[in-house]
């Protein structure tokens, strides 16, 4: 399993970390999204978040708003620049995976899928029952700045 998740971390894109892709997935497909929101999807403090947006808006790849239901909080936005680069990681990604499952049979590449999402859904249940193994996480609520 081990070897898995290091080949898995050795094929993946340095450019953009698991948060900063999040994020613009988020908002591509949720359309205007909070902060907050990708915070508990990710399970993670909103600060994470916080500062990805901003790296991501100077990078041109998200814009944020002021939410006009709550001027405390922002909505995020994916740009065409950011959705150009999810289609490119995405293409990139197949292309990889494509070569990789190369030589293999439709059966097998089914049943790799298949025990693959099991696999992926018991480790969601076991994270869920077993919070006590999560890192600590703040939700105190913050005033954010934006500019």
């Amino acid at each position: 399993m081990m070897s898995l998740i290091e080949e898995i971390q050795h094929g993946q894109d340095r450019a953009i970390d698991r948060i900063s892709l999040t994020v613009m997935q988020q908002a591509m497909v949720s359309g205007k999204v909070r902060p907050s929101d990708i915070a508990k999807t990710l399970q993670v403090n909103p600060s994470s978040v916080t500062r990805r947006v901003q790296t991501l808006e100077d990078e041109g790849r998200v814009s944020v708003v002021v939410d006009p239901n709550d001027h405390r909080s922002c909505l995020i936005d994916i740009t065409d620049k950011g959705r150009e680069e999810l289609k490119r990681l995405e293409d990139a990604g197949l292309d990889v995976f494509s070569r990789i499952l190369e030589g293999w049979s439709e059966d097998e590449v089914c049943t790799f899928a298949n025990l693959t999402l099991r696999f992926a859904n018991s480790m969601k249940n076991w994270r869920l029952s077993h919070p006590a193994t999560q890192e600590s996480k703040s939700t105190s609520p913050r005033k954010k700045r934006w500019r």
